[in-house]
This record gives structure tokens, sequence and C-alpha cells, in this order.
């Protein structure tokens, strides 16, 4: 599946995620694809002790040299897109708006280690409404739900993230977990954000 396509499709009401990338799926290209409603149906994603990939919209695992450009992605249970473990990804002129509306902890734009990655790009994005969700949680009522704008996870390093737009975002816009090295973080719009 090297240098696999996906490109200008609709797609809108999936019970759980839109597209999910394996390592073999290295250079793909997501490019201009309208997603709307990805995993927003409680209790329809996928079940097990991987439970932070359902309710996604775009996502890679342990892929390199992905490219997701010029995507909209409206409406999503969790995160909207997501690479993982895989050197040289770049997701830029992106369009998301309102995820984490089922899951919480997540975000528009999601990436993970491991420290060794180099090359990965986060860049001229829009971001907006993170909503997140505490349903099922033990407060629900009292303490503020947790969705990110971009959100580096675990050891996410080497990486660039510059000249996005992060608004209404129930927690942070940019949020950095976890010793995170060489990030650098320029040029970006982040407003109206609990944090």
């Amino acid at each position: 599946c090297t240098n696999f396509r996906f490109i200008n499709n609709t797609i809108n009401h999936t019970n759980d995620n839109v597209l999910t990338m394996a390592s073999e799926y290295s250079g793909a290209l997501i490019q201009g694809n309208t997603i709307r409603n990805s995993g927003v149906q409680v209790g329809m994603g996928g079940s097990g002790v991987d439970n932070y990939s359902n309710y996604c919209g775009l996502q890679s695992s342990l892929c390199s040299n992905v490219i997701f450009e010029y995507n909209s992605v409206v409406n999503t249970g969790y995160n909207a897109i997501t690479f993982s473990g895989g050197n040289g990804c770049i997701a830029r002129y992106n369009y998301v708006d309102s995820f984490c509306t089922v899951k919480q902890d997540g975000s528009g734009i999601y990436t993970i280690g491991p420290s060794s990655l180099t090359g990965s790009k986060i860049l001229y994005n829009i971001v907006r409404n993170g909503i997140g969700s505490n349903d099922g949680t033990y407060n629900p009522n009292n303490d503020p739900p947790v969705a990110h704008g971009i959100y580096l996870d675990e050891a996410a390093s080497n990486i660039e993230v510059g000249n996005n737009t992060c608004e209404n975002i129930a927690h942070s816009g940019l949020y950095i977990h976890n010793g995170n090295l060489n990030v650098n973080a320029h040029d970006n719009t982040l407003y109206n954000n609990y944090y």
C-alpha cells in the first residue's frame, strides 16, 4: 500500500473511523476530502484495549511521510486528524471544526512519539470548536471538558507547529505533553480557549 492516495472524497455519517492506515501505508496522500459526522453515535465505535483509535476522522499509525492536506473534517467524536509513530508526516491547510463530541482528552490534530521521529510538521491549519465530553466520567458536571486544538503527546518530538489557528477549544489551543524535544512552535494564533 505504499503511495496510497485518498483524494477528493465526500464521506458523511460513519459509525467509527473514516480512514485508518497502518505502517504499510507509508507515503500516503490524503488530500481534499470532506469528512462529516464521524463517530458521533455513542456505542457505535470499536471496543477493546486500544480505545484511543476509535471515533476518529483520518488517522495513520506507524506510517512515514504521510501528507494530510486541504481536508475539511467537521463533527468528529474524538480526534479529527491523527498521525503517530512515523517520520516526516505533514498535516497542512486542513480545516477542522467540532471534535471530541463523544470522547474527551483528544484533539483536532493529534500526534504521539516516539522521541526518535524526525521531520513532522503541522502547518497552516484552522482548528475550531473542541467540545470535550465528560459523559461517563466521575464528575461530569464540575470538571471542565478536555479537548485540545493541537496535541503533541508522549514524546512527540522533532516537530514543527507553525501558522495554525486554534479557537474556541474546551481546554488548550496547543497542548504539549510529557517531555517533548525539539518542538518548534511559532506564529500560531490561539484564542478563546479555556487555557
